[in-house]
């Protein structure tokens, strides 16, 4: 028995990382929702949604934020999947002294379908009073994970997802086609350091 238990063990240890629990810790925060005279306690951010997202990040090679760094250097990262365009991640790296540095990726298939693979990357280097801006626009307080809902956020439009790791702190946030606060503001300003001017937006 003891030599089952063992094997076991060994197997279970040897096997990958979801992606999801690869980029995002659990969420346990929750709201409740209303149906008729049920009152039904729901994740304020759905594992589901984070993993479509994992999902990307996963393809592109992309690394973890929320691990723990001592070097002073803040990464802002952007996630867009959009129901028919191809799914941009843009992340923002600012040392705590020098440059910022921007790096796209850009994939081939559509967000609301088969996302394909990696079609391109891109490298920027932005002056650092832009890439302090940005950080700005990004403020943790105003991060809130997500805004309550209690049905489908709708069939088309597209999942904006912000990340934001000072090293020793890390900050997520997700909306449905955003047309107004930090997480839209955060996500253009991203795009428009990217020089990615032409992008359809919803």
């Amino acid at each position: 028995m003891t030599d089952v238990i063992t094997v076991a063990l060994l197997i279970a240890s040897a096997m990958p990382v979801p992606p999801l629990r690869t980029y995002f810790p659990p969420q346990t925060a929750t709201y409740a929702c209303r149906f008729g005279d049920q009152v039904r306690y729901v994740p304020l951010v759905d594992d589901n949604i984070l993993a479509s997202f994992a999902k990307v990040l996963n393809i592109a090679e992309e690394q973890r934020l929320s691990t723990s760094r001592a070097d002073g250097t803040v990464i802002i990262r952007f996630t867009w999947l959009r129901t028919f365009h191809a799914p941009i991640i843009v992340r923002l790296t600012v040392p705590k002294v020098g440059k910022g540095q921007v790096k796209v990726v850009r994939f081939s298939g559509l967000g609301g379908y088969d996302v394909g693979v990696v079609r391109n990357r891109m490298h920027r280097t932005v002056v650092r009073d832009e890439a302090l801006a940005t950080l700005a626009k990004a403020d943790p307080a105003l991060l809130v994970p997500a805004h309550p809902s209690c049905g489908p956020p709708g069939m088309d439009g597209a999942r904006w997802l912000i990340e934001r790791s000072d090293g020793t702190r890390y900050h997520l946030a997700e909306r449905w086609s955003p047309r107004e606060g930090a997480v839209r503001d955060v996500g253009v300003a991203l795009l428009q350091l990217a020089g990615l001017h032409d992008e359809e937006l919803y």
